[in-house]
């Protein structure tokens, strides 16, 4: 008799899911102000605010699971520099980067829409864009306000498949 090999393999799907709240940043507030010149003429010299952070999500290939997430689910990107005067602008705040391991499903959770889902190293996926500055009254025009950050509630679904292979007669002894 020729031995058969005995062969089983099993399919196990792990799946991690995970809630966090992302919020946008703020754009910056204008200045309304004036210069006045030596002639008694007010020149209009308000700055422009900074445009609030973006919350983007991105695969990154060296992170293997959410348990990094779990510790802190609220994150923010900077909101934006309030203008100043003299036609001072104020700087764009910074981004929330969030990386995530490949494999990722982002979903809306209020919503329950499918945003993306990010598969390969260093996709990526804005998520919330940060608020618009607010414009300066320059350049002989008013002073617009500023708009404020966004918060979204989402849903992080993360899915290993792993196969496992037996190859070989059972042992009875």
């Amino acid at each position: 008799k020729t031995p058969l090999s005995f062969f089983v393999s099993i399919f196990f799907m792990f799946i991690d899911d995970l809630t966090i709240t992302v919020r946008s940043g703020a754009g910056g507030k204008v200045c309304e102000s004036f210069h006045m010149r030596s002639d008694r003429k007010r020149i209009p010299t308000g700055g422009d605010g900074g445009d609030g952070g973006d919350v983007i999500l991105q695969a990154d290939a060296q992170t293997g699971s959410l348990i990094a997430l779990k510790s802190k689910r609220i994150f923010e990107a900077e909101r934006g520099e309030h203008g100043l005067g003299g036609n001072q602008y104020g700087r764009k705040g910074k981004d929330c980067m969030i990386k995530v391991p490949c494999g990722t499903t982002i979903y809306n959770k209020t919503e329950n829409l499918l945003i993306r889902d990010l598969i390969y190293p260093g996709d990526q996926v804005v998520v919330l864009k940060g608020g618009r500055r607010g414009y300066g009254n320059h350049a002989r025009r008013p002073a617009t306000p500023n708009e404020e950050g966004k918060e979204l509630e989402l849903l992080l679904s993360f899915k290993i498949i792993a196969d496992i292979f037996l190859v070989g007669l059972p042992n009875s002894g």
